[in-house]
This record gives structure tokens, sequence and C-alpha cells, in this order.
């Protein structure tokens, strides 16, 4: 697992859309290019506040396991794609 930059804009503002998952697969062309260019990266979009994206399984499987390094506040989280719609789903975790 290793950060690079920033995610380019537009790749950032369709991971936070929640418009993208809709068609089941501009979020998946987006996360594709990440898994592939960017693979842990920050979005840094105007009005909202600036995050980690975290595109690869087996990264996701390791910051979900280290809940005291890797959390957002006081309470960890945890972002999700589950059903047969793969509708966003975002978790807290006490």
């Amino acid at each position: 697992m290793l950060a690079r930059e920033a995610i380019p804009t537009d790749v950032a503002r369709v991971v936070v859309d929640p418009a993208a998952y809709a068609d089941g697969r501009t979020a998946g062309e987006a996360f594709a290019w990440l898994r592939a260019n960017n693979p842990l990266g920050r979005a840094e979009i105007e009005g909202h506040d600036p995050s980690w994206v975290v595109a690869k399984h087996a990264d996701i499987l390791e910051i979900s396991r280290q809940n005291d390094l890797f959390h957002s506040g006081d309470r960890s989280t945890t972002f999700t794609t589950l059903g047969p719609k793969r509708l966003p789903i975002l978790y807290k975790l006490s």
C-alpha cells in the first residue's frame, strides 16, 4: 500500500457522486482507473472534506483491520458496495 498524490479531480468527483453508482458502470470505471494508476490517494474536491480513497480490495481489508491507525474522526468508517445493485453503503464501526 503506497500513497501517492491527490487523485485527479474528475475521478474524485465520480467517486463522491451518488449518481455515478446508479448506472453500474461510471463508478466502476473510475475505480478501475484508480486501481491501475493511484490505488491509494486523497480526494480533494471543493465543497467536500478531503478524504482518502482506497481502491484495492487487499488494501481495504488491511485498513479495516487497523481501526486504531485508520479512522475518520472519533468513530472509524468503512465504505463498501454490497448487494445485487452494488449500492454504496457507509458503515460506522464502534
